[in-house]
Parts: C-alpha cells; sequence; structure tokens
C-alpha cells in the first residue's frame, strides 16, 4: 500500500498521512466512545481472581484498537465531510462541538500548506526515463554483488584448503631452458628460506605447523625433466582429520589439485613412486574401497550420505581418522552391524 501510494516501502521514516498531522485534543477523543476509558480503567485497577474478566488480554487489546480508531476517525471525518456532506452521520452531537470545529480548521489548514510529495512520486511524475533508468542500474548492482560474492566465497574455499594444510603442491615441469633457469632460481631462494626457517627453529626450540607445502628439493634432473608422460608429482596431505576431506581428495582434489583418482587412473603407481608413499596410499584406500562398497550395497545412495554417516560416527565414538582406518582394515565393517546406515 506504501509503494502503490509513492513511498518507498523499504525507507523507514518515508510514509506520512497529511491528515495524521494534527492530533485531535484529549477532549474531544473522549466524546468518541466514552465507555472505552471506562473498561480500559476497570482492567487496569487490578487483577482478580483466576476467574475474573480482567485477566481477558482480548478484551483489552480490542479496546485499546478502538482507542486508536477513534483518533484516525476524527482525523479522516475532517476529509470525509467535505467530500460526503449530506451523510447523515455529521448529524451526531460530536461534529457541531466547538473543540471538533477547531481541530478541524487546523488540519485543514495544515493539509493545504503541505505540499511534500515522495521524491519517488516527484521523480516519475517528471522525468519517467530517469526512474527507469536507476531502477535498471539498482538491478545491476545488486546482480553484480551477487556475482562477486559467490567468487570471494569460491576463492575462500580453496584458501580454507591451504590454510587448513590440506593443499598438496604439484609440480608439473617442461623442458624449456629458460623454464629451468627460472625454476632453478626458485628452488635456490626456498632452500635458503628453508635454512632461515629450520635456524629460527632450532634456535627457538620450536617447528612449524602442518601447513607445510609438500614438495621435495632435490635430484632435479628426474623431477625437473621426467621426460613425456610421466606424472606430476604430487604427495597426499597428512594433515586432513575427518572423512569428507578424505574424500574430497580423493575424489574431486585439494586446492585446485588432482584428484587421487585422476592420479591412478591416469599413472597408475608411477605417481606415487616411495615407498612411505605408497603404504599411505593403501591406508587411506581401505576407507576409500569401503565407502563404495556400501555404496554398491544401496545404489540409489549419494556418496555424500554414506560419507556424512561415517563422519558422524567417528565423531560419536572420538575416533582419529587414522584409528577409523586401522578398524575398517581389521574389521571390515567397523564394528558395526551396518544395516544400511552407519549411524545405527
Amino acid at each position: 500500500m506504501r509503494a502503490t501510494a509513492g513511498f518507498d516501502p523499504n525507507l523507514q521514516g518515508s510514509y506520512y498521512l497529511s491528515r495524521a498531522s494534527i492530533q485531535p485534543p484529549e477532549s474531544l477523543e473522549r466524546e468518541v466512545w466514552p465507555w472505552v476509558d471506562k473498561w480500559i480503567d476497570w482492567y487496569d485497577r487490578a487483577l482478580g481472581d483466576e476467574d475474573d474478566d480482567r485477566r481477558d488480554i482480548a478484551g483489552q487489546g480490542f479496546l485499546r484498537l478502538l482507542k486508536q480508531l477513534r483518533t484516525i476517525l476524527l482525523q479522516d471525518s475532517v476529509l470525509m465531510m467535505a467530500e460526503f456532506p449530506s451523510h447523515p452521520m455529521w448529524t451526531d452531537p460530536i461534529f457541531h462541538r466547538n473543540d471538533y470545529k477547531a481541530f478541524a480548521e487546523q488540519l485543514r489548514q495544515s493539509i493545504s500548506h503541505d505540499i511534500r510529495e515522495p521524491e519517488d512520486v516527484q521523480i516519475r511524475r517528471t522525468v519517467p526515463a530517469i526512474a527507469d533508468q536507476l531502477s535498471q542500474l539498482r538491478s545491476v548492482i545488486l546482480g553484480q554483488i551477487e556475482q562477486n560474492k559467490a567468487e570471494i566465497l569460491r576463492k575462500l574455499d580453496s584458501f580454507d584448503d591451504f590454510v587448513q594444510g590440506r593443499v598438496s603442491f604439484v609440480l608439473n615441469p617442461v623442458r624449456s631452458s629458460a623454464s629451468l633457469q627460472t625454476t632453478a632460481v626458485a628452488m635456490e631462494a626456498a632452500a635458503t628460506a628453508a635454512a632461515a626457517a629450520a635456524a629460527a627453529a632450532s634456535s627457538t626450540g620450536t617447528s612449524s605447523g602442518a601447513a607445510s607445502a609438500n614438495v621435495t628439493v632435490g635430484d632435479h634432473d628426474r623431477e625437473l625433466d621426467p621426460g613425456p608422460g610421466d606424472p606430476p608429482r604430487y604427495k597426499l596431505s597428512r594433515t586432513i582429520s575427518t572423512v569428507p576431506d578424505l574424500w574430497k581428495e580423493w575424489t574431486v582434489g585439494l586446492g585446485g589439485g588432482p584428484s587421487v583418482q585422476y592420479l591412478e587412473d591416469s599413472y597408475g603407481a608411477r605417481w606415487r613412486p616411495s615407498q612411505e608413499e605408497r603404504v599411505f596410499f593403501c591406508r587411506r584406500k581401505a576407507l576409500v574401497d569401503w565407502i563404495r562398497t556400501r555404496l554398491r550395497e544401496r545404489p540409489a545412495t549419494e556418496a555424500m550420505v554414506v560419507v556424512m554417516e561415517l563422519e558422524r560416527f567417528r565423531l560419536k565414538h572420538r575416533m582419529s581418522l587414522s584409528k577409523l582406518i586401522a578398524s575398517i582394515k581389521k574389521d571390515g565393517d567397523v564394528g558395526l552391524p551396518y544395516s544400511g546406515s552407519v549411524a545405527n
């Protein structure tokens, strides 16, 4: 209703009525439904017994509504009387009182001098094209804000993987001599930084946190020039601690890196040449195989349903990810009577 009248419904305080700018005198208001004040006083005096009508909240609310409506009735009557002068309602004595006549005259003068008009109405009346352009510009700005918000949230998700140490860096070496020279300079700088960090750690007796980059420096010829078809260097994250994170690294990848499944499908065991990495891979694979077995048993179930059921079980029993994997490898069913839901 406010928007139809030309006011901005979202802008608090922009709505006003000219005829509501003048309040009728209290003596005049009390003449409209005078019994309203009597019964409000009766309610307000004191609470009686539990069966007393003074406890009737609906009755009190109705009376207070009438008290507000009589103010509106008097304000509206000034305009209605001018529009419908022959209506029998105006024969009531209240509209012939001196205080009503003074109030009506004051209200008519206030309305005649009130030339305020909502800015939105003025714009649409004088320059409709400007109003349309402003409306379109607002829509464009709001759309751009939503787009930027989605992009920021996407980048924050990747950054969270990096901060939490769930990201493993990947080296994709090339044969270009310029690239080799650039990489050598970067490796030399990294080695210098690592030596400085080691010296600082030695002097303070502390070590760095878990969010370190999984990049191996050394054996330059093999890593920087591995030959065509060689897999990228990737090291499984050692810092993830939940089933969803493990499943994400395995099926999607962390922080824009390749998924473990992609590396396995594309390069077989060649992407994990070290014995340590192969053992770690097999340990993680036991949990992934367990999830896939449950999915084959429940073909209509989404993978994340099983993943989250297993994660809830891990949290309920206060098991670390390593302990959960060990239980799976030992018992196969995590020691649960699995009947369609790990939560059972």
